[in-house]
C-alpha cells in the first residue's frame, strides 16, 4: 500500500474517532482491509470494549469470546505491567473470571497458574489491602517479593499471549461485532 493512501486512511480514522468512540465494527472492517498490524488490531478490539466491563458479572452480559479476550488480556497486562503483586492488588476480582476464560481458550495450565496466584493473593489479603492504601505502601510490598515465584516463570508458562488471542478474535469475529448490538 502506497504510505500517503496509508496515512490519508489513518488521519481519516484518527478524525473518525475523534467524533465518535472506537467502534469494533470499524476495528474488524480495517483489520479485514489488512490496514492494522496485530498490536494496532489489538489495541483497537481493547479500546471498543474495554469500558464495557466494570466488573466480572459484566461478562455474562456479552458472548463468551469477547469475555474470553478482555478477562485473559486485562491480567496479562496487568501482570506484565507490575506482576502479580500489583495484580492483586488492582484486580483481585479478576483472576478467577481470567482463569475460567484461560480454560475457553484451550490453555488450562495458565487457568491453574492463575488459580496458585489467587490462593497465594487470598493469604496475602491483608498485607495487600494495606499496602494498597499509598504509593509508598504499595511499592514496599511489591519490594518485598511475595509474587516472585510466580512473575519468574511467566515466559516458561506461555503468559504471553497476544498473538494467540488475537488470532482468536479473527476467528470469532462475529461474537465481537455482537457487542455493538449489545450495547
Amino acid at each position: 500500500m502506497n504510505n500517503d493512501f496509508k496515512e490519508f486512511i489513518d488521519k481519516k480514522f484518527k478524525e473518525l474517532m475523534k467524533k465518535e468512540p472506537l467502534r469494533i465494527r470499524i476495528v474488524m472492517e480495517r483489520d479485514i482491509q489488512g490496514l492494522l498490524t496485530d498490536h494496532e488490531f489489538d489495541d483497537g478490539v481493547w479500546l471498543s470494549i474495554c469500558e464495557l466491563f466494570v466488573t466480572p458479572e459484566d461478562l455474562n452480559k456479552f458472548p463468551e469470546p469477547v469475555g474470553n479476550y478482555f478477562a485473559t488480556r486485562l491480567l496479562e497486562w496487568e501482570v506484565g505491567n507490575g506482576g502479580f503483586a500489583q495484580a492483586a492488588m488492582n484486580i483481585p476480582e479478576w483472576f478467577e473470571p481470567a482463569a475460567i476464560c484461560y480454560e475457553h481458550l484451550g490453555k488450562p495450565q495458565l487457568a491453574e497458574f492463575v488459580r496458585k496466584a489467587l490462593m497465594l493473593a487470598a493469604k496475602e489479603k491483608e498485607r495487600i489491602e494495606i499496602a494498597g492504601k499509598d504509593l509508598e505502601s504499595a511499592f514496599s510490598y511489591f519490594r518485598d517479593g511475595v509474587f516472585d515465584e510466580f512473575d519468574s516463570q511467566l515466559d516458561d508458562i506461555g503468559w504471553w499471549m497476544d498473538d494467540y488471542r488475537m488470532m482468536y478474535v479473527r476467528q470469532n469475529r462475529e461474537a465481537f461485532l455482537e457487542v455493538e448490538k449489545l450495547t
